[in-house]
């Protein structure tokens, strides 16, 4: 068994973050709610832990913050990534992708609102952006 890589990492992040442009793009007014949320909350989560494995994170660490969206967003920012504070549309995802993991299990008289999808896409966007620099990667996954 292997563990994942940095660059690993930041690959899933870019293809989960094509998967959420399809979803985006092909849908019109009927985005899927729950698989684009979870969608784009695991690229968000794989872009950040890719970021904290070029910082020294090991595995081990990585399960520590577990599919929280917002612990792995302060400690990617501690590790020196260049991001502001976690912004209110991370914690929304968080919400929802992390326990009590409401994008896959839906509970009753459940509902997620999203804020703007094609926003929420651009933040994620700008996300990749500044890991891939920090990384010295491009948006295709090769190295720049």
């Amino acid at each position: 068994m292997h563990e994942p890589t940095d660059v690993s990492l930041y690959r899933y992040g870019l293809d989960y973050l094509k998967a959420a442009e399809i979803l985006l793009s092909s849908s019109g007014n009927k985005l899927p709610v729950a698989p684009f949320g979870n969608t784009i909350s695991h690229a968000v989560e794989l872009l950040l832990k890719s970021y904290l494995l070029s910082n020294g994170y090991d595995e081990s660490k990585l399960k520590k913050i577990g599919h929280d969206l917002e612990k792995a967003w302060v400690k990617a920012r501690e590790e020196g990534l260049e991001i502001d504070k976690c912004p209110e549309w991370v914690k929304v995802l968080d919400s929802a992708y992390s326990a009590p993991f409401l994008f896959r299990y839906s509970k009753n008289n459940t509902a997620v609102v999203l804020p703007n999808s094609n926003r929420l896409y651009e933040n994620v966007v700008k996300i990749r952006m500044v890991v891939g620099s920090a990384l010295k990667m491009d948006d295709k996954g090769n190295f720049v």
